[in-house]
């Protein structure tokens, strides 16, 4: 072999190394603490029981003329992750349940807003202050037979984090059906959730876990190229010695 190719050999050997060396990713283990609750935005709400805290309870202006009728509710959910790894797809970060109970024909329905502040704090692998991020959650009332609507679910979702996790990224943060919401529906694009009278459906705001690849210090790889270079000069001699 001429010692050109010898060279190009040794140079292609050094930056194969260091690619590998620098993509070089380990998983770590994840740890956080989630919760949520509703506040009013100063507008008039049709609020039964109150609009804060982790269980909103609302219903409609005007009567049931004694007639018994639960309420619709909003709840919530606070939770601990446990410790997990990543790679890890659709954890949930946040979650929403609603009943929504169907109005008598004797009442009113009215539209109303919410705030949904939610809470996140991470412990592990880095211990991060809380992050808190608002949505303002726009709830609209039809008159039955039709469901009611969620509007501006997906609003808030830019605003959380980013989270400083060391070698973690958090990402494809989104709302999903939970399972068991059958009759509800979502629609991701327009962050639209819909839930017919008299059933239950959950939601979830769930994220991505993603290992974060470590740089290996490019010098290691120049160092392996270094030898080599030495090793050919060292071997050039030999051969005009010879």
């Amino acid at each position: 072999m001429s010692n050109f190719k010898l060279l190009g050999v040794l140079t292609a050997t050094a930056v194969t190394l260091g690619v590998a060396l620098a993509g070089t990713a380990s998983a770590a283990t994840v740890a956080f603490t989630s919760s949520g609750i509703f506040s009013s935005t100063g507008v008039a709400n049709p609020c039964t029981v109150g609009c804060s805290g982790n269980n909103t309870s609302f219903y409609t202006i005007g009567t049931n003329n004694g007639f018994f009728q639960p309420d619709s509710t909003l709840s919530a959910t606070a939770f601990s992750s446990g410790s997990f790894s990543t790679d890890a797809t659709s954890v949930r970060i946040g979650e929403i349940v609603w009943n929504n109970q169907a109005t008598p024909s004797n009442t009113t329905d009215s539209n109303f807003n919410l705030n949904y502040l939610l809470t996140v704090n991470f412990s592990l692998p880095t211990d991060l202050a809380a992050d808190t991020t608002t949505f303002l959650i726009n709830v609209l009332q039809p008159t039955n037979p039709p469901g009611d609507t969620l509007v501006n679910m997906n609003v808030g979702i830019p605003n959380i984090g980013p989270f400083a996790l060391a070698g973690v990224t958090v990402s494809n943060i989104h709302w999903v059906l939970a399972p068991g919401s059958d009759g509800s529906t979502f629609n991701s694009g327009t962050g639209a959730w819909n839930n017919p009278e008299n059933n239950t459906a959950t939601l979830r705001l769930v994220a991505d876990f993603t290992a974060t690849a470590v740089p290996v210090p490019e010098p290691a790889s120049f160092a392996i190229l270094g030898a080599g270079l030495l090793g050919l000069a060292a071997a050039r001699r030999a051969r005009r010695q010879g």
